[in-house]
């Protein structure tokens, strides 16, 4: 399956499946009109937000008590926008996320584990400027009567882990060391026939 443009991530749109239960599909269609991913980090103490605006999913999921799963994101860092144009165009360069040579981020993850009945984690890596950083992704999912799951996730990310910001922009006065990125996804169950 692929999904284009949910907004970011990361990676969780597997997860929706790991809360469905064994009678729903193994897959998920992902509605990019209503899903988005977005961080939020500050530059000179000032806040700021973003978001990306496209990616594509490779899912396969089998759910059950103890869920299994095999889950590939790939961003597109290039969709990269925060609002503002000069800083938006330096977020491509060497000293940040390099999109000449890095175009995308990846995301991928083989391990959920359920809390309670609407809170789980996602364990996964996240590959950025080809550095790979475990992560772990709890997030909330609601699944309604009609069958359309809404998932909400935040994790924080320490930006230098990754290599974005370097030389002065290392210092975290110019730029916030955190970036928290939510994501934000609602998402159908595909038919068998999909």
């Amino acid at each position: 399956m692929t999904v284009r443009r949910s907004g970011r991530a990361l990676a969780v749109v597997a997860c929706l499946t790991a809360a469905a239960g064994p009678a729903s599909a193994a897959d998920w269609s992902v509605d990019p009109q209503a899903s988005a991913i977005q961080f939020h980090a500050t530059e000179f103490g000032q806040p700021f937000s973003g978001e990306f605006g496209r990616f594509a999913g490779r899912i396969a999921f089998n759910p059950g008590s103890s869920p299994t799963g095999d889950v590939t994101i790939d961003i597109d860092v290039a969709s990269l926008k925060t609002g503002a144009a000069d800083r938006d165009t330096q977020a491509q360069g060497t000293d940040w996320f390099a999109t000449a040579k890095a175009p995308q981020a990846v995301f991928t993850a083989d391990r959920f584990r359920r809390i309670d009945d609407v809170h789980y984690e996602a364990f996964g890596n996240l590959l950025i400027k080809g550095i790979r950083v475990q992560i772990v992704l709890p997030f909330s999912l609601h699944i309604g009567p009609d069958g359309v799951a809404e998932m909400h996730g935040t994790v924080t990310l320490d930006r230098l882990a990754f290599g974005l910001g370097t030389g002065s922009l290392a210092d975290p006065a110019m730029v916030g060391r955190q970036v928290a990125v939510d994501i934000h996804l609602r998402a159908t169950p595909e038919s068998p026939h999909q």
